[in-house]
């Protein structure tokens, strides 16, 4: 099949609508794991909508309640360098900092990471060890996922058709957490 077009939503709800529209495009992040399955033929899209241009998904800051938010845009080398407490024993930052190369953390996301849920990547460990959540969106709804159940198995998660990752929040460490 070849790819048909490429699309360049500003927000998330505009996403949410063109993979809807859309159902064989795939959702675009930073690439390294999708466009490494797309040379294996492993996934062969219809069309891919890029999350490059979507603002509210990028970045990490704090919340109000002391829980950090780290955007699904938000690629591993800022994940790596975040001084914020990232989880327990900043294991979210540390497994961020061990994910392949320079060049794929550079390049990566977490949301396309964790997406695709691919064994070979530091996060799913991480991410439930540090007691994560996953925020995800949809057409229908928003909801959270703990990472526990979000990671089903192997290239599985709990993504549903048309739905996408917005961002990882990780939880207040408590006292004497280490």
């Amino acid at each position: 099949m070849a790819l048909q077009g490429m699309y360049h939503p500003r927000t998330v709800d505009e996403a949410i609508l063109l993979l809807a529209q859309d159902p064989d495009a795939r959702l675009l992040a930073g690439g390294a794991t999708l466009v490494a399955m797309m040379n294996a033929r492993v996934a062969e899209p219809a069309a891919l909508i890029s999350l490059a241009g979507i603002n509210e998904i990028k970045g990490i800051s704090m919340l109000s309640d002391g829980r950090v938010r780290i955007g699904a845009f938000t690629r591993h080398r800022e994940t790596a360098a975040c001084e914020l407490p990232l989880g327990v024993a900043g294991v979210v930052r540390h497994a961020a900092s061990q994910i392949a190369n320079a060049t794929v953390r550079n390049m990566g996301t977490i949301g396309g990471s964790i997406s695709f849920a691919d064994p070979g990547l530091d996060y799913p460990p991480a991410l439930v060890a540090a007691g994560a959540v996953v925020e995800i969106a949809s057409k229908a709804s928003r909801r959270t996922v703990n990472a526990a159940e979000f990671f089903v198995d192997w290239y599985t998660t709990a993504l549903e058709p048309g739905e996408l990752v917005t961002a990882v929040i990780l939880p207040t460490p408590g006292a004497g957490t280490g």
